[in-house]
């Protein structure tokens, strides 16, 4: 019985994120988490550091992860806190948290990245909410809020003040799993 192999092109990789952010117009956050869907979570951002505005990982122990391989970028932890301990591993590891509910923005510090629920259903802030959620996050002094809402492979984000205009309209920041990108 043959063993799968993937045989992994960082340079390709490196390729298909310049070409994406040229095609976006926008800056790039490179979505690793689940090891960087096979390819090498640490391997890949080490590649892209000088493509990628920012990393998306989908816990703390994955963003952790990076920051002891010696990422140095701003690192956003997709999947909202669950609890206090989180909030505070992701603070002491420099990470920025993702709060889908008033719930899991009570558990944030330092950094927080508002999840905006634009049609998905899986968890995020209804897009009347975000005005809440930001005074919320701003009471509290937590750091540069953003709303976010993700679409399909991509996620779109747009400061707080922007948030309760509409929700899904695109900005300056376009997140997307560069393995999906092909040349």
């Amino acid at each position: 019985m043959q063993s799968p192999v993937a045989v992994v092109s960082l340079s390709a990789i490196v390729r298909n994120a310049r070409l994406l952010k040229r095609r976006a117009g926008a800056a790039l956050i490179a979505v690793v988490k689940n090891d960087g869907y096979g390819h090498g979570a640490a391997a890949v951002a080490h590649a892209l550091s000088g493509e990628a505005a920012m990393f998306a990982v989908a816990t703390v122990d994955e963003g952790a992860a990076l920051r002891c391989a010696g990422i140095l970028s701003d690192i956003l932890v997709l999947t909202p806190p669950s609890c206090m301990e989180e909030g505070l591993r992701a603070e002491a590891y420099g990470l920025i948290l993702a709060a889908g509910s008033m719930r899991s923005l009570a558990f944030c510090r330092g950094r927080v990245h508002l999840a905006v629920n634009t049609g998905m259903n899986r968890y995020g802030f209804a897009p009347q909410e975000t005005g809440r959620a930001c005074a919320e996050a701003r009471s509290r002094g937590l750091r540069r809020p953003v709303a976010a809402g993700s679409i399909a492979y991509s996620a779109v984000t747009q400061p707080c003040r922007l948030a309760r205009r509409h929700a899904g309209s695109p900005s300056s920041m376009v997140a997307a799993h560069s393995t999906r990108v092909s040349p």
